[in-house]
Order: C-alpha cells, then sequence, then structure tokens
C-alpha cells in the first residue's frame, strides 16, 4: 500500500492491519503497530523503511512518523548522489577504455591483439561471463568468432554463426544493435553446442558494420545479476565503431601488401630476364616461385 500510494502507511493498531489486509508472515509475531515509508529517487522505488512496534499500539506519534519521512527523504537524495558518483566514475571508466582501443588502432597492426583487447574491455567493464567477436567469411552468410572470453571460449570459437538464424544471426541479419535480458524467453534463441542452459542468461549484441555492409558483431552474455541497460548498450556501440576500424584497418594494410608482394614479385622477374638473356631456366624459375607464392601450389 505505501508504494502503491506513493507515501507513508502508519498502521496504528492491530485493527488497522487487519482491515488492509496485512497478513503475518508464518512463524513471526504479529506486530501491533507498524510505519513503512517508501523511498523514490525521482519517481522511481529505490528502498524502503519499517519500523513495527510489538509492545503496544500506538507506539509511533506524529512527529515520529515526520522524522522517518525526513530520514526517507534524505536517504534518498544519498541514494540519487550515490548513483550519480557511480554512473560519472563509469562513465570515466568507458571514455578511458575507448582510448585505449583507439590507442592500440593507430599504433599497431596486429588485429587479433586489437580484438582481444576490444572483447576484453567488453566482458570487464560491462560484468559479463563472456565476450565474443565474430566476423564474417568470404561468402558474408556465416560468421566466426576470431576472439572469445570467458569459461564457454572455446566452444564460441567452435560456433558458426549463420545469418539470420539464432539471436545473433538475427541481428547479424538486421544490422540493428539489441539487448535481450533472458535468452530463455526469446523465441530466436538457438543454444550454443557444448554449452547448458543457465537460469537469467542475458546477452548484448551489436552489429560490426563497415560502410552499408555487416562484417561482423561484438556479443556480451551475462549470466545473471543486473539486466543490461541503454547506457550499456552504448558503450558496445562504441566499442563496435573500434571494431570496425580495426578490422578496415587489416584490410586496407593486407591489400597494400598483397599489391607490393605482386609489384616486388613482378620486379623479381623483369631482372631475371634482363640478366638471363640467353637463358630462360632462371626467368621460369621466378615465375615459379611468384605463383607458388601467390596461389599457395606445391
Amino acid at each position: 500500500q505505501a508504494l502503491l500510494r506513493g507515501e507513508t502507511v502508519l498502521l496504528r493498531n492491530r485493527a488497522e492491519g487487519d482491515a488492509m489486509g496485512i497478513r503475518t508472515t508464518p512463524g513471526t509475531d504479529a506486530s501491533l503497530c507498524a510505519v513503512f515509508v517508501p523511498i523514490f529517487v525521482g519517481e522511481r522505488l529505490a528502498a524502503s523503511i519499517a519500523i513495527e512496534s510489538f509492545e503496544r499500539e500506538d507506539a509511533f506519534s506524529t512527529g515520529d512518523v515526520e522524522l522517518l519521512r525526513t530520514v526517507g527523504a534524505s536517504l534518498g537524495v544519498a541514494l540519487h548522489s550515490a548513483r550519480l558518483f557511480d554512473e560519472t566514475r563509469r562513465r570515466a571508466r568507458e571514455q578511458a577504455a575507448l582510448a585505449d582501443v583507439g590507442r592500440d588502432l593507430s599504433s599497431s597492426l596486429e588485429l587479433d591483439a586489437v580484438m582481444d583487447r576490444i572483447a576484453r574491455h567488453a566482458k570487464d567493464l560491462l560484468g559479463g561471463s563472456q565476450s565474443a567477436i565474430f566476423v564474417a567469411d568470404e561468402s558474408g552468410q556465416t560468421f566466426r568468432a576470431i576472439v572469445a572470453l570467458g569459461d564457454t571460449a572455446a566452444q564460441l570459437k567452435a560456433t558458426v554463426v549463420e545469418a539470420g538464424r539464432g539471436i545473433i544471426g538475427s541481428l547479424l541479419e538486421s544490422g540493428k544493435p539489441e539487448l535481450v535480458n533472458d535468452t530463455a524467453t526469446d523465441p530466436r534463441g538457438i543454444r550454443v553446442p557444448g554449452t547448458t542452459p543457465r537460469e537469467g542468461e542475458r546477452l548484448m549484441v551489436v552489429p560490426i558494420v563497415h560502410g552499408d555492409d555487416v562484417c561482423g558483431a561484438l556479443a556480451v552474455w551475462r549470466n545473471g545479476g543486473a539486466p543490461f541497460g541503454d547506457a550499456d548498450l552504448e558503450f558496445l556501440v562504441g566499442l563496435s565503431l573500434q571494431a570496425s576500424v580495426a578490422l578496415n584497418n587489416a584490410e586496407l594494410y593486407a591489400g597494400t601488401r598483397a599489391a607490393l608482394e605482386r609489384q616486388t614479385a613482378t620486379a623479381e622477374i623483369l631482372q631475371a630476364i634482363s640478366n638471363s638473356v640467353a637463358d630462360t631456366a632462371p626467368v621460369f624459375e621466378k615465375i615459379l616461385d611468384a605463383c607458388q607464392r601467390f596461389f599457395a601450389t606445391e
């Protein structure tokens, strides 16, 4: 009733408690007088205070009730301030993590190292039990985890995610980020082979987008605990943008390196031609060597 009304409820005697339908917990005594004060932070319930007397009725005066209301209001302000502080501190940690990954992007072309750092930040700062980054194969229809952390890392790396199938596959197909705070009740859910169902399993997935194409996904799981919120999803979206840059950098680097290797091979063949006017064997050997390097022949 205190929560429903959003105000203090005073039960002066047992009769008022009975009239309100208050029931005594089995194995405990019935109180003779009670005060219930809900504590709100804004419009959201944050806590409550209950004081009961088992000795006499009319145990609390109007002054007592007003004092309790004042204590409740002060506690509401304190809780609000504490949560603002926690949120500010959390934001600072998240910004530091994004900056950390940004430094990795500017100083390293090692895709695995950068992706591992992104997955680790996602897992640790979001209180996750597992995290993984999936990237597309050449067809763009199936995805594999290039990095996975947590107690099911091996199972996640062995899983092939198909676009449009399962929660992750559905979000890869739609290209939209989403949080699911109970995977067991989501009709899209598919159990990862080799894992067991966990009560209250939570999942956030953010597709990794480059241009108009979905090239992968960043996923974080949480086993029970507090549900994921919009702020969590916002942070994961920020990390997914970093992952997109890392994939693009790796692709550009691989393309540049391949072009350089082709130019080098061509130069070597031309050099062999100029040095072996009368003997074609060195030229053919250079050509065969280039074929073996570029086409993985034996």
